[in-house]
Order: C-alpha cells, then structure tokens, then sequence
C-alpha cells in the first residue's frame, strides 16, 4: 500500500463548499441534506448507493462531529435510506489533518463515507496492511484517540453513535486508502482512482433512487 506523501503548500478553494452551498452539480449529487449537514453520491462509485456524509461548514475532519448528536442523527437517517435500498452501511473516513494532505484524497472538506458492501471491510484492512497500527475504537472517541494527527477509521457495521471499529493513526499522509481496499476486493483494482473512473452513471442513479427513498420515508411510505 503506497503511502508517500507530496506536500503542497498552494491554497485551495473549496470544491466542497461550493457544492454544498448549492452550486452547479454536474449530476445533482446532494439527496438528503438540513440545515447543517448534506448526504451526496460519490463520484468513482465502484457500487451502487455509496454515499458521503458531509457538514456544511467548513472543516478538515469529522473527528469534532462524532461527538455530536445531531450529526448522528443525521447519519442515521442517510444511512437507513441506503440500507433500504442496498444492504448495511459500512463506515470509514479519511481523516485528514489540512485541506491539501493527500489523506483528503484530493477533497480538502470533512466528509464520511457510507457504503454498502457484502463484505467486512475491516478485515479486509487487517489482512492488507498487517504493519499499521490498527486499534478498536468507538467513533465517538476519535477525537481524544488522534489528538489533531491524521487518521483512518473503519466500521463494517454503522450503528450511529455506538459505531464501533478500527482507527489507524498515520504517520505519513495516504490517498485513496480505503478505495484501494474495496477496489480489489471487488476484482476491479484498477478502477480505485475516481479521478480516473468517476463512474458517473452509477452516481446519478444513486442519487436518483436515494432521493426518491428519503421523500418517500419522510412521509412515511
């Protein structure tokens, strides 16, 4: 697993910000979202329903929100429309520490992942990276356990606040590292990089079809 790092010192406009704040979406990504928070489709979705749970305000992590009620909230809700549609979440982030770490995998904005896979992406992690320093850890502890430093954490099943998995504090910056994972545990290794294979008609049927869900529970169907 490569895990060099570039360091860029040049500032970034926030991508993110732009379009969580309702900019122009080449293919109308954002289906649930309030007044602090938004769940998008992922551009390189590698399977149906992934999904990205993001605060509208700016930050680098979303090690401060796993402390906060109404992000789990939040997280809940988006994380049950998925299920209903595609199975279980997995949980994981990408916990970078500045808006330019390759750890943000080229997104300098907080943003957590919600995937449905029919496999635990946690062992997956343990078998390939047996030098990492992987410890089981409670999301709502993140913050205490990585003391500002850049990390990545990994739950096979979301359970809102009691989410339990593993947290691997970094050393050096990485990208894309648990894109690679599922990537080759689905057969398709190449096709990690969503740079490269943004995978657009899986993200717009996403999106279509998780809208139509999250209306569809919020009245009640």
């Amino acid at each position: 697993m490569n895990m060099t790092y570039h360091p860029d010192s040049k500032e970034v406009e926030c991508r993110f910000c732009s379009l969580l704040n309702g900019a122009d979406d080449k293919f109308d990504s954002t289906w649930l979202s309030d007044e602090t928070y938004r769940a998008m489709v992922s551009v390189g979705s590698m399977v149906p329903g992934w999904s990205m749970v993001c605060p509208i305000d700016h930050h680098v992590n979303l090690s401060e929100f796993y402390r906060k009620q109404d992000f789990w909230d939040f997280a809940s809700n988006a994380a049950a429309v998925i299920a209903r549609r595609y199975g279980m979440c997995t949980m994981f982030e990408h916990g970078a520490c500045n808006e330019t770490s390759l750890t943000g995998c080229g997104v300098g904005h907080a943003h957590g992942h919600l995937v449905p896979l029919d496999f635990s992406l946690e062992n997956a992690v343990l078998q390939v990276t047996p030098e990492l320093a992987w410890q089981q850890c409670r999301a709502t502890d993140i913050h205490a356990a990585v003391k500002g430093r850049e990390y990545l954490f990994v739950a096979s099943t979301f359970n809102a606040e009691r989410t339990l998995g593993r947290l691997c504090v970094l050393d050096n910056p990485t990208s894309q590292f648990f894109r690679k994972v599922i990537a080759d545990k689905l057969g398709i290794g190449a096709f990690f990089d969503y740079k490269k294979y943004p995978m657009l008609d899986v993200a717009r049927s996403s999106a279509s079809e998780l809208r139509e869900l999250s209306e569809m529970t919020a009245v009640g169907v």
